[in-house]
């Protein structure tokens, strides 16, 4: 009497293991092959920028913002002359401070003050930026600086750099798959990797050489605009069809 329900609950165990559904299989994994593109593109820059300015001191301050404002218009006014139009300089910066005494035996005091004034050039033709150097030189700029160059259409360069990534990451997408028996059967995933920031590679320096001369006495500098250079690259993960089903191939290949 006492044996039967642990008989029944027993036979009801071995009943509901029996009939436990099996698990639902999930999706088989889609065949990948990720790979990673980079390409390199480069032009002639068509412009440069470069900062000029003239600095000057003296013991009146009105006599030094005086002196700083005549040859600063001597200086745009000779900048214009080589060519750079008016919208193209801007006053990057002036100042007018006081220069105090070093001596330690007694509180500091004025002894003089010093102007400075200088302003960003746009020139639009590289044949024409050592002209341009020597002539504010010549007409008193004694603080130039900060020279670079420039492409006009750079998004395109972008541009550029970015579609021959892909297209090198596509190449050896191709490669890959039908060195394994496959084929490229569909984009999954890209991912763009920030561009590298462009390579100046000319140089600006030196006086005279093939572009040297003389502007009133001042030496035209030897300038070379280089090349410019935009680099990209991007990640992409494709979808193969494998031309002779194989499970184990089933899974991701990467490349470097």
């Amino acid at each position: 009497m006492f044996k039967a329900p642990l008989l029944f609950v027993s036979a009801g165990l071995a009943i509901a293991a029996l009939y436990t559904p099996a698990r639902a299989q999930g999706p088989a994994p889609v065949p990948q092959l990720s790979v990673s593109g980079m390409a390199t593109v480069s032009v002639r820059p068509d412009r440069a920028t470069i900062t000029v300015g003239y600095v000057n001191t003296s013991i009146d301050a009105a006599r030094a913002a005086s002196k700083s404002a005549l040859v600063s218009q001597q200086i745009k006014s000779a900048a214009i002359n080589a060519g750079v139009l008016k919208a193209d300089i801007q006053t990057a910066n002036y100042s007018l401070q006081p220069h105090y005494s070093g001596d330690t035996t007694r509180a500091p005091y004025i002894i003089g003050y010093s102007a400075s004034n200088t302003m960003n050039l746009v020139v639009r033709k590289i044949s024409s930026l050592a002209s341009v150097i020597a002539a504010v030189q010549a007409a008193g700029a004694n603080d130039i600086s900060n020279l670079q160059f420039t492409y006009a259409h750079q998004s395109i360069l972008q541009d550029q750099a970015h579609v021959a990534a892909l297209a090198d990451a596509y190449h050896k997408a191709t490669l890959d798959a039908a060195a394994c028996g496959d084929k490229v059967d569909g984009t999954l995933q890209v991912s763009d990797f920030q561009q590298s920031q462009p390579y100046y590679g000319g140089f600006a320096g030196g006086m005279g050489g093939a572009m040297g001369g003389m502007i009133n006495g001042a030496v035209n500098p030897a300038i070379s605009g280089g090349k410019i250079e935009i680099s990209y690259s991007v990640s992409v993960t494709y979808r193969i069809v494998p031309l002779t089903y194989n499970a184990t191939r089933l899974g991701t290949l990467h490349r470097r």
